[in-house]
C-alpha cells in the first residue's frame, strides 16, 4: 500500500467510524437515553431533546452544574 492509499484507506475509516457514531447517538436519543461527552475539556450531558448541560460526578451520579446555551 503506497502513501496516497493508506491517507485515502484512513480517510474512509474515520468517515465510516463517524458515521457509526452518529448512528449510535440518533439511536440513543430515539430511546430517550441521555449522550455524555466531553468537549473543549467541558463534561456534556446532552439531553434527548437537544439540551446540553455541563455536570460533574457525585456519589457516582452526574449533577448539572449549568445549562449551555446555544
Amino acid at each position: 500500500m503506497n502513501g496516497k492509499e493508506f491517507l485515502d484507506w484512513t480517510s474512509e475509516l474515520t468517515r465510516k467510524a463517524q458515521s457509526g457514531v452518529s448512528e449510535e447517538i440518533t439511536e440513543h436519543k430515539k430511546k430517550g437515553i441521555d449522550i455524555f461527552y466531553i468537549q473543549d475539556d467541558v463534561h456534556i450531558m446532552e439531553k434527548p431533546d437537544g439540551t446540553k448541560y455541563e455536570y460533574k460526578m457525585v456519589d457516582d451520579e452526574p449533577v448539572i452544574v449549568r445549562e449551555i446555551k446555544p
